[in-house]
């Protein structure tokens, strides 16, 4: 039973890493981020997306490459 209990918490866990994976690919692209800042930060409500994501959003999104700080 227990060996059981495990293999689904491993799979659980997979389909978990997978998901968040997915959404970090998702939300490391410019205009997903340039929608998101335009719809919820007053700054950028009359921005255009292309200037949010080409102009205000500089460099590359990194994704799962930076520690974060405590």
């Amino acid at each position: 039973m227990d060996e059981e209990i495990m293999q689904d918490v491993k799979e659980q866990l997979a389909g978990a890493l997978d998901y968040d994976q997915a959404a970090k690919g998702v939300l490391s692209q410019k205009m997903v981020l340039a929608y998101i800042l335009k719809r919820t930060v007053p700054e950028f409500e009359s921005a255009s997306l292309d200037d949010i994501a080409n102009i205000y959003i500089e460099g590359k999104p990194e994704v799962s490459t930076v520690p974060v700080s405590n």
